[in-house]
């Protein structure tokens, strides 16, 4: 009984031991792989589309979402919290925060840039990745709507896509006789929607120049990742270069 029960616990430890050892040999293949990884096999994701995505998507959640940060970054996995930066010299990058310290950033150009002695490029681009699934899902719009209000309050709704012009009718305006025409809307490639959003973002930029309030016959700009999410405003004074170049552009269209 004894030589019986031995060999059934000889039989069990042995067949426990080959398990284990086949599972650490698994484990083991995988680590290897993954270890001999190209990096740009993971990044990929890292496009100009994506990274736009990514950028709009963390605007819109600093604007919609009931939780975020102590200093309004957006929470994300693994502790990270997330900021979309753009500079006064128009270069745009988002930061991966932990706890206000920065530990990575992305950008177009420049790719993964560590801000800490750890440096884990590929692991960087499978979060960088995740969050650019997360933009996906919430389907927003790849660019930005602007809308343009002129100094005769005549509205402009530009999107990569369209250009449409909404005029202010007679009764409706300051002085009871002006007239801003009639309306249209006409189709854009993405060069023009382009050459239209480089002056809006250059006015948005001169923050010098900026109106602390909307006064008549000021120029009013706003960059929106959504018809009902504003990312960005800003007023232009009534006689500034900045605004009559814009509405030059603009007012091309209605030919």
């Amino acid at each position: 009984m004894k030589t019986l029960l031995y060999i059934m616990i000889t039989r069990i430890f042995t067949y426990l031991l080959f398990t284990c050892f086949s599972f650490l040999e698994d484990f083991a293949n995988v680590a290897n792989h993954n270890a001999n990884l190209n990096p740009m096999q993971q990044e990929d994701c890292l496009t100009e589309e994506n990274f736009e995505k990514a950028f709009h998507y963390i605007q819109w959640k600093q604007k919609t979402s009931k939780k975020l940060s102590k200093t309004q970054k957006v929470l994300f996995s693994k502790g990270y919290e997330l900021d979309a930066i753009e500079e006064t010299n128009g270069k745009r990058r988002i930061v991966f925060f932990k706890k206000d310290y920065k530990y990575f950033s992305v950008d177009v150009q420049d790719k993964y840039i560590p801000h800490t002695q750890v440096v884990d490029i590929p692991q960087n681009q499978i979060y960088f990745c995740e969050l650019v699934n997360n933009a996906k899902f919430a389907n927003l719009p790849t660019n930005y709507l602007y809308k343009y209000i002129d100094g005769n309050n005549n509205i402009w709704v530009i999107d990569d896509k369209s250009i449409e012009y909404e005029p202010i009718a007679t009764e409706n305006s300051s002085s009871g006789m002006y007239s801003g025409g009639e309306p249209f809307k006409k189709y854009i490639s993405l060069e023009q929607y382009k050459a239209i959003q480089a002056l809006l973002k250059k006015a948005l930029a001169n923050s010098s120049i900026h109106l602390e309030n909307r006064n008549m016959g000021c120029g009013t700009i706003l960059e929106m990742v959504t018809e009902s999410i504003t990312v960005k405003y800003c007023y232009l004074p009534m006689n500034h270069e900045e605004k009559k170049s814009i509405e030059t552009l603009l007012n091309q269209w209605k030919q």
